[in-house]
């Protein structure tokens, strides 16, 4: 960790990139770290070459068996750790999720959009009839004081 005193974020993290051909330094220093990472490159692999995700699952937990990855943790803990790597990351529900994130978020600003619009043309509607002083408008209407100023110079011009 690098100390920050910017004020601007509570900590800062250093990433590593784990996949066992980069990690050299990882295999030394943490070495369950390092195990784990080949037996998520092993599964990436098997998928990779056809293999659908629960026989990739189950040949890699073989081989780190046989390889003594996490020492006996695979053995021990087979069921659980098949378990938790078929639910592990999916990735068309990721982009789903994503997909469906973005459009909430779209939505949500299409309608603020929609309210500002609403909100500048009964602006316009009110200098024109000239009902109010600037400032009246502008809280009438929710608009910053600058945004009525700038419709009521327009309107001047147009009128």
């Amino acid at each position: 960790m690098n100390k920050d005193n910017s004020g601007a974020y509570e900590w800062t993290a250093k990433v590593l990139n784990i996949h066992p051909v980069y990690a050299k330094e990882l295999q030394k220093s943490c070495k369950a770290l390092y195990d784990y990472s080949c037996y998520v490159y092993r599964i990436k692999n098997n998928i990779k070459s056809g293999m659908k995700n629960d026989e990739a699952i189950e040949e890699a937990i073989g081989w780190a068996e046989k390889e003594h990855l996490l020492g006996n943790f695979f053995k021990i803990q087979k069921a659980e750790v098949i378990g938790m790597s078929l639910t592990e990351f999916d990735e068309d529900e990721f982009k789903r999720i994503c997909r469906e994130d973005g459009y909430a978020e779209g939505l949500s600003k299409g309608q603020e959009d929609g309210r500002m619009e609403k909100a500048i043309e009964a602006a316009e509607h009110l200098l024109k009839m000239k009902l109010g002083t600037i400032e009246q408008i502008a809280k009438a209407t929710d608009l910053p004081l600058e945004k009525v100023w700038e419709l009521a110079e327009s309107i001047a011009v147009k009128v």
